[in-house]
């Protein structure tokens, strides 16, 4: 139902007055505020007052309260250290050792009663679960017979034998996205700057010989290629061997088919200047010298 303004006399749907003699008064705007506030201040004294008469009437409990929960700042750091020493996680690991430590001999002497007196049996569950899903096979590659799984599809005896074989590296090759890293880009730099269009990278599998892939390969119509071995990857301590072994064994394995080998260390691209002579020479048949780091 409408209702009628109380100045005008109009219909509307408000309460009280319309819009338009609402807008005609604004005063009354300012009156609310008033009133708003005013209600406020009155509020606010009850509280005051009531927590006055409170605290006035349970003082000595308030006051024991505040001295339980009050800490003083040297407490607090003392707090703190100790929540840091012993607010953490244990590890298992340092007490499994130190426990492995102070109770070795026992531990080894409890594996071996364990090992004399279930001896037949241990033997013949391995056997039975060994030799219970596997089946002998014949190399692809090499002809060796080995075992593997009955429901496998390995058909090589070792990694060697399936990088040698075409159809494999053809499929790693497809589902690879190998590209050349910062340092093989720098070197890609130099050798396109000294020998422009001689030298491609085939870094992401795209040339094999006998299960290894070169980095860069002539393909101005000499037989020659460059490796580039990362210090990490290459070095003595991933693989236990000298960096001259590393070089000498690679380099054995391409002469075997004909091919020149040129082998880039990383730490040589740190001196250019000699970098660029080692390239040269290589590439123009001449003696190849080491990189000395230590010229400028």
């Amino acid at each position: 139902m409408g209702r009628i303004c109380d100045i005008c006399g109009a219909p509307h749907l408000a309460r009280g007055r319309c819009s338009k003699c609402y807008q005609q008064l604004p005063d009354i705007k300012k009156k609310k505020q008033e009133w708003a506030k005013q209600h406020y201040r009155k509020c606010r004294e009850k509280e005051l007052k009531h927590g006055k008469e409170y605290y006035l009437k349970n003082k000595e409990k308030i006051k024991k309260q505040q001295k339980k929960y009050r800490q003083k700042p040297k407490i607090r750091a003392k707090r703190r250290i100790y929540m840091k020493k012993y607010n953490k996680k244990p590890d298992v690991k340092k007490r499994e050792k130190k426990y492995y430590q102070l109770h070795k001999e026992t531990i080894r002497q409890r594996a071996k009663n364990h090992y004399r007196k279930n001896r037949g049996k241990i033997i013949k569950t391995t056997r039975k679960y060994s030799l219970k899903n596997r089946v002998q096979r014949n190399c692809k590659i090499c002809d060796k017979p080995f075992f593997a799984g009955k429901y496998t599809h390995t058909k090589y005896c070792s990694h060697k034998c399936a990088w040698k074989d075409e159809e494999c590296v053809a499929k790693i090759r497809k589902s690879s996205t190998q590209k050349p890293n910062k340092k093989e880009r720098k070197l890609n730099e130099i050798l396109q700057k000294l020998c422009p269009k001689e030298y491609k990278y085939v870094g992401g599998f795209a040339f094999m010989i006998d299960g290894k892939n070169p980095d860069f390969i002539n393909v101005g119509g000499q037989k020659k290629l460059i490796e580039f071995f990362g210090d990490y990857w290459h070095g003595e301590r991933r693989t236990g061997k000298t960096n001259a072994e590393a070089e000498r064994i690679r380099k054995a394995h391409y002469t075997k088919f004909g091919w020149k080998t040129l082998i880039i260390w990383e730490h040589e691209l740190k001196n250019v200047e000699a970098l660029e002579e080692k390239i040269r020479g290589f590439h123009n048949d001449e003696k190849v010298k080491e990189v000395n780091l230590n010229a400028t």
